[in-house]
């Protein structure tokens, strides 16, 4: 399987440093990133090739691995399922919008192609998949980061955000993955507080969801990763469990 990335930043090289000494029969090749020192740097560890108009790759490739930003796949989303082009989605943001994900999923449909969305640096999406066969009454998420991650000077702890998941993603598109995912697998725009803390170094969410199958509660602290604060360590995993899903015949928990 030839894989052809969108976005070659933290996430993307957390992938390839992982694919470079993994049994999978997945090759990193193609990178295309609006910054081309981040795709030369990705693609010179496995001498791939550095792609200047993303178009172009998509004849070269299996798979394409978006890790870029919401703008993009809007950008490019259309394009790579109407080549006939399967795609991994990490900016799951760009979902939120109900025309342009039901236009994806036509097209993903007439080409035979899949969308694939990793859970990301949340835990308890498939609980709430199966919990949202029944009535859910509320699900909500209470995020805190560190000021950097959000944007923040101030170093205090503070509500920078309380409403629904629609529109916290308008307001930190690359922060707030985690409330669409959980919206789209609820079928509900979820309640999302947000909190500016100065006392953590973590990224920290925490997930209600009640409905008649009972209730249930998950707390998370993610590590951020290095050089990005805005982005946990356990999204890119979560993109790794799935290319290691899509070498396998067993599924566990799905």
């Amino acid at each position: 399987m030839i894989l052809g990335f969108l976005g070659c930043g933290n996430i993307s090289s957390v992938i390839v440093n992982y694919l470079i000494h993994s049994h999978l029969d997945i090759q990193p090749k193609y990178f295309f990133d609006k910054f081309t020192d981040k795709s030369k740097s990705l693609s010179s560890l496995v001498n791939g090739v550095v792609v200047k108009d993303f178009n172009r790759m998509l004849n070269k490739v299996d798979i394409v691995f978006e890790a870029a930003s919401p703008s993009a796949i809007k950008e490019y989303g259309l394009n790579i399922v109407n080549s006939g082009k399967s795609l991994i989605i990490m900016s799951v943001g760009s979902l939120m919008d109900k025309n342009f994900r039901e236009d994806l999923i036509q097209v993903a449909e007439k080409k035979n192609v899949k969308i694939y969305v990793p859970s990301g640096a949340v835990i308890g999406l498939d609980g709430i998949k199966s919990a949202s066969i029944g009535n859910l009454y509320s699900v909500s998420l209470i995020t805190r980061k560190p000021p950097k991650a959000l944007n923040q000077n101030e170093n205090i702890e503070k509500v920078v955000f309380e409403g629904k998941a629609s529109e916290a993603i308008k307001k930190f598109p690359l922060n707030m993955n985690v409330a669409v995912s959980l919206s789209l697998v609820a079928n509900k725009d979820i309640d999302v507080k947000i909190i500016s803390d100065p006392s953590i170094s973590q990224n920290i969410h925490q997930i209600d969801v009640k409905g008649d199958f009972g209730q249930f509660s998950t707390r998370i602290s993610n590590s951020p990763c290095r050089s990005n604060p805005k982005t946990s360590l356990l999204a890119a995993y979560s993109a790794i469990n799935l290319f290691e899903k899509l070498d396998k015949n067993l599924y566990i928990g799905v």
